[in-house]
C-alpha cells in the first residue's frame, strides 16, 4: 500500500469462521462484530478513498478514483455530517446538470 509503512496481516484462509455462507468470506461471528463496531455499511472506506498517498518524499495527492454521484453523496455525508445542507443541494444541482448535459447531446 505505501512504500514507507510496512503493513503486515496474518495470511490465513477462512476455515475458522463458523457461520460462514458459501460465497461470502466475511460473514460470522468476527464480521459480525466489526460491522456492529462500524454500525453502518456507509461508514466502510479502503484505500480508493484515499486522499493522499504516504510516500518517501512525504504527503502526495492520492489518485482517488471517480465515483457516481450518490456514492459522492453517501461518502460525504457520512464525513461531514455538519454541511449535509451543503452536501443535499450540490448532489441536487450536479444531478440536474448531468440530465441537462444529456438532453443537449
Amino acid at each position: 500500500m505505501s512504500d514507507v509503512v510496512t503493513l503486515v496481516h496474518q495470511k490465513h484462509d477462512y476455515s475458522h469462521v463458523k457461520k460462514k455462507i458459501a460465497g461470502t468470506k466475511w460473514e460470522g461471528p468476527e464480521g459480525d462484530r466489526n460491522m456492529e463496531l462500524i454500525g453502518d455499511r456507509k461508514k466502510l472506506f479502503n484505500i480508493s478513498h484515499a486522499n493522499y498517498l504516504l510516500t518517501e518524499a512525504g504527503l502526495n495527492k492520492g489518485r482517488r478514483q471517480r465515483r457516481p454521484i450518490g456514492k459522492w453523496r453517501d461518502e460525504n455525508l457520512v464525513l461531514y455530517p455538519n454541511v449535509k445542507w451543503l452536501i443535499m443541494l450540490t448532489h441536487f444541482l450536479l444531478s440536474q446538470l448531468r440530465r441537462l448535459l444529456r438532453a443537449i447531446k
